[in-house]
C-alpha cells in the first residue's frame, strides 16, 4: 500500500488534535461519504509501510522541540560484545552517562554527557529542515483507539555535529549525526507516540551511539508553546 502524503496527513493531524479522535472521524465520515471503517483519516491499514524524506513542517518541528524537554537524564552508550575497547571518538568511554540539554531551546541542540567519574563533553547539532519518516505495521495485533494497526514509527534527522570535552578528538569537520525518534502510533504525528531515541555519531575519527527514553508528555498540545523557536527560517 502506498502511503498518503505526509504533508496532507500533518494538516489533518492539526484538525484531529483540535476536535478529538471521535469527532474528527465523524466529520471525515460525513465529508467523504465513506463507510465507517474508512472514516478515520489518521488510521493506518493492515500492511501499512512507508519511508519518505520530506520537509520538517512547523508541526513536526514543534513536536521535536517538545520532546527535547522530555529527554530522560540517563543515556546509554551502545556497546557490542567487544565492549568499550571498540568505541571510537570518545575519550575514556563509559557505559552510562548523565544527559542534560543546555539552553537556549531552539533548533540548535547542545547535549552534555557526563560519566560517573565526572568526565564530560557536549555534542552540538541543528535539527534540519528535512527528515526521513518511517512507519510500518508490525502485525502484532495492537490497535490505536480510533481503529487501525498501531504502527512502529521513526523520525530520523541527519547533519553535521561538533563536540567538546570527551568528544573533541573524535568530531572532525565532516563528522555527522543521526538522531532517531522511535515510537508507536497512527499515520498522524503526535508527541506522545514517541518513547525512545537514538543518537548516532559517525566520522573519520568517530563511530559511537547513545540511546535513551523519553518521559511521557502530559499532552501533545504543549507543542504550540515552543513552536516559535522551531520555525523554518
Amino acid at each position: 500500500m502506498k502511503a498518503a502524503s505526509l504533508a496532507s496527513l500533518h494538516n489533518l493531524a492539526t484538525l484531529h488534535k483540535k476536535m478529538g479522535a471521535a469527532v474528527f472521524c465523524a466529520v471525515m465520515l460525513v465529508l467523504t461519504n465513506s463507510p465507517i471503517v474508512y472514516g478515520c483519516a489518521c488510521c493506518a491499514e493492515p500492511g501499512t509501510w512507508f519511508q519518505e524524506t520530506a520537509k520538517s513542517d512547523p508541526e513536526v518541528l514543534a513536536i521535536v522541540g517538545q520532546l527535547s524537554h522530555k529527554l530522560d537524564k540517563t543515556a546509554l552508550l551502545y556497546l557490542t560484545a567487544a565492549g568499550l575497547e571498540e568505541v571510537k571518538g570518545i575519550s575514556r568511554a563509559s557505559e552510562t552517562y548523565t544527559l542534560r540539554r543546555i539552553p537556549p531551546y531552539t533548533r540548535d541542540w547542545r547535549l552534555e554527557f557526563t560519566d560517573q567519574q565526572g568526565n564530560r563533553g557536549t555534542l552540538t547539532f541543528t535539527i534540519p529542515n528535512t527528515a526521513l519518516f518511517f512507519g510500518t505495521d508490525p502485525r502484532d495485533g495492537q490497535q490505536r483507539g480510533a481503529g487501525g494497526p498501531l504502527l512502529y514509527k521513526e523520525w530520523r534527522f541527519e547533519g553535521p555535529v561538533s563536540g567538546t570535552g570527551i568528544f573533541k578528538g573524535g568530531t572532525t569537520a565532516r563528522t555527522k549525526f543521526r538522531f532517531i525518534l522511535q515510537g508507536r502510533g497512527n499515520m498522524c504525528p503526535a508527541a506522545e507516540d514517541f518513547k525512545s531515541w537514538v543518537l548516532q555519531v559517525e566520522g573519520q575519527r568517530a563511530n559511537f551511539a547513545f540511546s535513551g527514553v523519553l518521559n511521557q508528555p502530559a499532552s501533545s498540545s504543549g507543542g504550540s508553546v515552543i513552536s516559535s523557536h522551531y520555525r523554518d527560517d
